[in-house]
């Protein structure tokens, strides 16, 4: 079952479109619908960009770790974390964007390891 929803996910993933960075200023909250077990919600997790693409992620009543930079590729909208003022394990974050036909914004999150992406999870941005 658990395999069957990841399948159904990314084919979601597939058919979506790459947002313009425009489309992710102001607050997003980061959840993970698919898993409630894995819960953002609780630490209200969320991703905060102005119109020229810097952004952070926050936590609780603002707390502040990872600055990013929102840069359109052409199969993804993606949330580079590799940043000189973030740490090193933050550096290797990298999260990818698509909007779903229906409007959701769904990413992958990976982890830049040797020079390889690795999969971690999907997860959803709403805003706020």
């Amino acid at each position: 079952m658990f395999i069957d929803e990841l399948k159904e996910i990314e084919s979601l993933y597939e058919e979506g479109s790459v947002p313009e960075p425009e489309e992710l200023e102001g607050e997003f909250y980061v959840v993970v619908p698919w898993f409630p077990w894995f819960s953002l919600e609780l630490l209200k997790h969320r991703k905060s960009a102005d119109i020229a693409g810097d952004g952070e992620n926050l936590i609780l009543d603002g707390i502040s770790f990872g600055k990013f930079r929102l840069e359109k590729g052409s199969d993804s909208l993606l949330i580079d974390y590799d940043q000189s003022e973030n740490s090193v394990v933050m550096r290797g974050v990298v999260d990818r964007l698509r909007r779903l036909p229906d409007g959701r914004l769904i990413g992958k999150l990976y982890y830049k390891l040797f020079g390889q992406e690795i999969f971690l999870m999907f997860f959803e941005m709403r805003k706020k």
